[in-house]
């Protein structure tokens, strides 16, 4: 009920008023009343009584769950670094209802020798809830830091919903991943081989993040060196299965075209210590590689 101060005859006054929706559905009514129970005499209060129809639409609509491995979208089974930086994003396209506490998540991380998954908590230190903000898009998350410390396989399993209580899935994101704490790498492949005007680099990393000294090498079928592709231009590296943002144009150091024909080329990678890093086996090394080289063929 809301009151309004007095007002001549004759005249008029506009009235405004706050109502929350939350929880409701449907069909309403905003009734008016002025001058309930006659406490100003009046010859005729018939037209004292207003309604004004009010239908408030249903929040019906899932959110969006998106979750990020050290920036990358993984699929099950990939390999991840033993201490990731996970990011769980819900995004909610309703701006009314801010997704604002914890409740919108649920989630467990099963370790390799757990039986029964753990249950994720906030009050953990490498957890950490971002809210909504007060205005502009709907979407909250969770930084997750976890050390997984153990070699093997973890599973982890997350349950999402909006503010109004819409999930973000018929099922739970569910994923299992890899966690080799030994480092290695694998010989790279360039993809497309043979190319035309541009190849990419896919390599497999294990380990905790990108190695400190790396660089591919690029030679003529004689053995000298056209081009050498060193950190700056392929950025860090990351633990899994990965092609590189970096995309070769067969260009040799001066940026000119080379010609068309075969060339050999090698990752390198060391660590700290300038020690090599170990190889890690995929099905391809025997059929593509000699000696740690691989070919490539350029087509003009």
């Amino acid at each position: 009920i809301y009151s309004i101060n007095p007002f001549h005859a004759y005249s008029s006054v506009a009235v405004a008023f706050d109502q929350s929706t939350d929880g409701m559905s449907g069909d309403y009514q905003v009734v008016f009343n002025l001058n309930p129970g006659n406490l100003m005499k009046e010859e005729n209060s018939s037209n004292n009584i207003g309604i004004l129809p009010l239908y408030v639409k249903d929040d019906a609509l899932n959110p969006v769950l998106d979750v990020t491995f050290d920036g990358q979208h993984i699929l099950d089974g990939d390999l991840v670094a033993a201490k990731p930086v996970i990011i769980v994003q819900l995004h909610d396209e309703n701006e009314f209802l801010r997704m604002d506490d914890t409740s919108s998540f649920t989630m467990f991380l099963s370790y390799p020798s757990d039986v029964q998954p753990r249950s994720i908590s906030f009050s953990e230190d490498w957890v950490q809830f971002i809210q909504a903000s007060g205005s502009g898009q709907n979407t909250a998350s969770v930084e997750l830091r976890p050390d997984l410390y153990e070699d093997g396989i973890y599973t982890l399993q997350i349950k999402a919903k909006d503010a109004s209580g819409n999930l973000a899935g018929d099922n739970d994101y569910l994923i299992t991943f890899e966690v080799i704490h030994a480092e290695s790498v694998s010989h790279i492949y360039n993809y497309p081989n043979p190319f035309n005007t541009s190849t990419r680099f896919v390599y497999t990393l294990t380990g905790s993040g990108s190695p400190p000294y790396y660089r591919i090498q690029i030679l003529s079928i004689e053995g000298r060196i056209v081009k050498e592709i060193t950190p700056d231009e392929l950025g860090p590296l990351v633990v899994g299965t990965h092609a590189t943002d970096y995309v070769w144009y067969g260009t040799d150091e001066k940026g000119d075209r080379l010609a068309a024909g075969t060339y050999l080329y090698r990752l390198i990678v060391k660590d700290e210590n300038m020690k090599e890093f170990d190889r890690y086996a995929t099905p391809g090394d025997a059929t593509f590689f000699r000696k740690g080289w691989g070919k490539m063929v350029i087509i003009r």
